[in-house]
């Protein structure tokens, strides 16, 4: 999984940056809580270095997406509200949907790849049997045409 920079306000009025586990639209923070990865609430900043007084270059600027403790919707940078739209069961029920589907297109791409492998078996079994044959014929038919030919 990939992980991407997470500002998280938390209860107590403390800000923590973090680098969290993305997939499928979630983030996942320490397996009991999961946040949506909303396109609204990604941010950009840049750390500043003594105090604030020496800016950084441009080009390290960084992302990072703004969550809150114990919610599942993002926070977005607004002038009329920094909430976005609370998270909803039919959210759930869409992210747990896609969750599934995306599982079975993989249990899917994985069967997919069960007749080359059973092509594959099979060849093997034929050419052990076809050296089995040679082997047979050899062993029956030498003495036969050994003394045929007289040795």
């Amino acid at each position: 999984m990939k992980k991407i920079n997470v500002l998280k306000f938390t209860n107590n009025k403390e800000i923590k940056f973090n680098k969290l586990p993305h997939d499928k639209g979630i983030i996942v923070d320490s397996g009991t809580e999961g946040y949506l990865a909303d396109p609204e609430s990604f941010i950009e900043y840049q750390s500043y270095s003594l105090f604030g007084f020496i800016k950084p270059k441009p080009e390290k600027v960084q992302g990072s997406f703004l969550v809150r403790e114990d919610a599942p919707d993002p926070l977005r940078m607004r002038k009329n509200s920094i909430f976005g739209p609370t998270f909803t069961e039919s959210d759930l029920i869409y992210h747990e949907d896609e969750s599934l589907a995306r599982s079975m297109a993989l249990v899917e791409e994985k069967n997919s790849n069960e007749p080359d492998y059973i092509q594959k078996q099979i060849s093997k079994i034929l050419l052990i049997e076809a050296v089995c044959v040679l082997v047979l014929v050899v062993a029956v038919g030498l003495p036969t045409v050994l003394k045929n030919w007289g040795f």
